[in-house]
């Protein structure tokens, strides 16, 4: 019949369409098991990432629980809590791409647990912080705010710290500045924080005792005040030298400093202002006065053969050399620690702990003509109102409370995380801060990104309170 295609014989092969392979039994047979094995591997990847995402979650709970109690824990301790919250995420997010319908169970258990370590970082921010008020106790007044920057430049090239210090980023009322790289650029760094903070640079910019009364030098760390410095030691670390300590700090001087600063010039009495102090409040005065009532006297030799100040204070007060303590003094501690991982952090608290307690009074302090001079003294270690530092253990570890007993300025004003460590991308808040609440009310606290260096600095603002007497606090 015309227009009707003939059947082609039942035993005659059609033609494949073009662009069809022929499949042969064995090629059939090939692609069915390799699609099983697809399906079987995306289900036991799937199981194994949401199991994954609730091991690392429990992991990390594990670290928060035991905090650095011992070695092994304090390195579950260091867990980030965004990694483990983005971790056990990203986890549970592949387990339902490779697999919507199976490992349903597993599943469930690890979108609780990131659930749960998304909830723990988010209440580390401290939310509710934007809603307490720090008020002053009762029989005391709050002073106008100071302002505490620390920045740990970290072996990093001084030049453009030195840049960022005089664009003013850092403009607080007390700087510190540790660790920068040596010889490359320091006087530049010097200049800057001498320009800032007034006063001449000294001679060699990093000596043990500078001529200015506002800025301090001792070992790597720069100490810069709008408020005289009265005095100024340091303790260092004893009894932990590893591999990773003897290769990274040799050259360190791992411790603690403290400096202590005539603040009188805060209190409204325009008459209890000290000789050169200098602030942002109304009451600060740049010029140079004398106090008739200071009495100078010479320091004395005791029977130890150490040298001790008639004017000096009870035991952890020490007054400045050949005058009467300043109406309003503040004690700071500067802190600088190994970052050594395998150091016990405990062990390491203790010692350092220890040290202070057996410092050998080698006091740096201003004398009755206006010069430096370092003297041993029989004053135990001044107790700090203020600590800032690189204590290169975590904030909320236990160990810290082997150190000091001051209260955590970012766990009473902090907003954020403020994590400082390693920039660009912080994980850790090694840079702390701290306040004695007997003598200072907390106002803020906050990680500033300066761009340079492996830390971002710190900034901790406090308001001091009035009445403060020096003399009638006990240490500690």
């Amino acid at each position: 019949m015309p227009g009707v295609r003939p059947k082609a014989p039942p035993n005659s092969r059609t033609r494949p369409k073009a662009g069809r392979p022929v499949r042969t039994p064995i090629a059939k047979a090939f692609a069915k098991a390799l699609a099983k094995a697809w399906r079987l591997s995306r289900r036991i990847s799937a199981r194994a990432l949401a199991w994954g995402a609730t091991g690392l979650v429990t992991v990390w709970l594990l670290g928060a629980l035991l905090n650095d109690r011992w070695l092994w824990s304090q390195w579950l301790w260091w867990i980030p809590t965004a990694f483990a919250a983005i971790g056990a995420g990203v986890a549970v997010a592949l387990s339902r791409w490779l697999a919507r319908d199976i490992a349903k169970r597993a599943r469930a258990l690890g979108v609780g647990a990131a659930a749960f370590a998304t909830l723990a970082l988010a209440i580390e921010t401290r939310p509710l912080n934007a809603f307490r008020s720090h008020e002053p106790p009762s029989g005391s007044t709050a002073l106008e705010p100071i302002s505490i920057g620390y920045w740990n430049l970290s072996w990093a090239e001084p030049k453009p710290a030195a840049a960022i210090i005089e664009e003013g980023l850092l403009d607080t009322d007390v700087l510190v500045v540790t660790n920068p790289r040596p010889r490359d650029g320091r006087r530049d760094l010097s200049n800057a924080i001498s320009a800032r903070y007034g006063g001449p640079s000294p001679e060699d910019p990093f000596a043990r005792a500078s001529n200015v009364a506002h800025i301090a030098h001792t070992g790597f760390t720069t100490v810069a005040s709008r408020f005289p410095i009265l005095a100024y030691g340091r303790v260092g670390l004893t009894g932990f030298r590893t591999a990773w300590t003897r290769k990274r700090l040799s050259n360190a001087e791992v411790g603690v400093t403290f400096v202590r600063l005539d603040t009188s010039a805060l209190l409204p009495n325009p008459a209890h202002s000290s000789p050169g102090g200098k602030g942002r409040g109304e009451g600060l005065s740049s010029e140079v006065t004398s106090d008739s009532s200071s009495s100078a006297s010479t320091p004395q030799t005791t029977e130890a053969g150490r040298m001790s100040s008639p004017s000096s204070g009870p035991s952890g007060h020490l007054l400045t050399l050949g005058e009467k303590e300043p109406p309003h003094v503040t004690t700071l501690w500067i802190v600088d620690l190994p970052s050594d991982p395998f150091i016990n952090r405990n062990d390491l608290m203790a010692q350092m702990r220890r040290d202070l307690d057996a410092w050998n009074g080698r006091v740096t302090s201003m004398d009755h003509v206006g010069r430096w001079r370092t003297i041993e003294t029989n004053d135990a270690f001044p107790e700090p109102d203020l600590i800032v530092g690189d204590f290169n253990t975590p904030r909320g570890s236990r160990s810290l409370d082997a150190l000091t007993d001051r209260e955590n300025a970012h766990a009473a004003v902090g907003l954020g995380h403020d994590h400082t460590w390693p920039r660009p991308v912080p994980l850790w808040a090694i840079d702390l801060a701290f306040y004695d609440p007997r003598t200072f009310v907390p106002v803020r606290t906050e990680a500033v990104e300066a761009g340079h260096s492996f830390h971002r600095a710190l900034r901790m603002t406090v308001r001091p309170l009035s009445p403060v007497s020096p003399n009638s606090r006990g240490p500690g």
